[in-house]
């Protein structure tokens, strides 16, 4: 019997997750953790669950090996940032009790979680990535504005470490506007005069990241590399913004693929993560960011008949599994909803 644990199990989608993988035959039976740090909605397809209330990494870790010796978890698969970059931290420690963690080596995930190593590293190995620069201080960004041709072009400022789109502003231009899908998530902060945010406490969050604002469509790819196994999964947003989530296409993409094949070879990806893509002005794909966990709304593959958690699971496992790819669901409109 497979024994999965599941962190941040409180996710809108998880409850579709969780049906999908019990009702996978080719899996077999499968009894199924989760953990979270508040009470959760009722799940029937969760066997057991766990309140998990500490954010202290020494502590979260202790108790999240005893869960997963009390319940005897053969994999765990992280459904957070905070939680992959931990776990990816203490591997090591997981491994020795048997358990599969679907996390990068820390190394890897080290390089993820920070935007201006990621850019970094594959524009020194000649992936294209969108114009970038990291800033300090507001001197620094004063003469950043001007490089990156503002006002009259818009611009993104943003964290190297933030996640989902937390503590970004973007600067409109004057002669050409950002488009209105992008603050639809409501988490960035949109400003017509620059005045209003040389203030300091633009970088608590420590050094930031300018960027060109980039452009519609918007993609979310699920790439899955584990030694020869290799799955890359392109998904289409229908709403760029992907907050609130309205569903995607699965599609094919030869030079997407491509793309993130280079992305996920140049950074050494051993795992399950969720690249963030945008387009450029040329129409090429763009790296927008790489998490170092699986998306949130990866699931919905398994409604267009490509189950990559159940793959997934199985491969890190060492077991046997197939799909059928002349039955996967292409070009259609796929939203889950519980």
């Amino acid at each position: 019997m497979i024994r999965l644990l599941i962190t941040s199990s409180g996710g809108t989608l998880i409850p579709i997750l969780t049906k999908f993988l019990k009702k996978d035959h080719q899996l077999g039976k499968i009894y199924i953790v989760g953990i979270d740090k508040k009470k959760i909605k009722k799940n029937s397809s969760i066997d057991k669950f766990y309140c998990l209330k500490t954010s202290q990494k020494k502590k979260y870790i202790f108790k999240l090996l005893s869960v997963c010796k009390k319940e005897r978890i053969n994999v765990l698969i992280p459904y957070s940032d905070f939680e992959a970059k931990i776990i990816s931290e203490f591997k090591r420690k997981f491994l020795k009790l048997g358990i599969k963690t679907l996390v990068n080596d820390k190394s890897i995930t080290d390089i993820i979680s920070n935007k201006y190593l990621t850019y970094s590293i594959l524009k020194k190995k000649g992936v294209q990535v969108p114009k970038f620069k990291l800033v300090k201080n507001l001197k620094q960004l004063r003469r950043s504005l001007i490089e990156f041709n503002y006002p009259k072009l818009p611009v993104v400022i943003k964290p190297s470490h933030s996640i989902g789109g937390r503590g970004v502003l973007i600067l409109n231009g004057k002669k050409q506007k950002i488009a209105k899908w992008i603050n639809g998530g409501k988490r960035e902060k949109i400003f017509h005069k620059e005045k209003k945010i040389f203030s300091k406490k633009i970088f608590n969050y420590g050094p930031l990241l300018i960027m060109e604002a980039l452009n519609a469509p918007a993609y979310d790819i699920d790439c899955y590399v584990q030694k020869k196994n290799k799955l890359v999964i392109i998904r289409k947003r229908i709403n760029p913004a992907g907050i609130p989530y309205r569903g995607n296409y699965l599609i094919k993409d030869r030079k997407i693929k491509n793309y993130c094949k280079k992305i996920i070879e140049t950074l050494k990806i051993n795992s399950l993560v969720d690249i963030d893509l945008l387009t450029s002005k040329e129409g090429n794909p763009l790296l927008l960011e790489v998490n170092p966990r699986p998306s949130g709304s990866a699931v919905i593959a398994h409604l267009a008949n490509l189950p990559i958690f159940s793959y997934v699971i199985a491969k890190i496992l060492n077991k046997k599994y197939s799909i059928n790819f002349s039955k996967v669901k292409f070009n259609r409109k796929l939203k889950l909803s519980v």
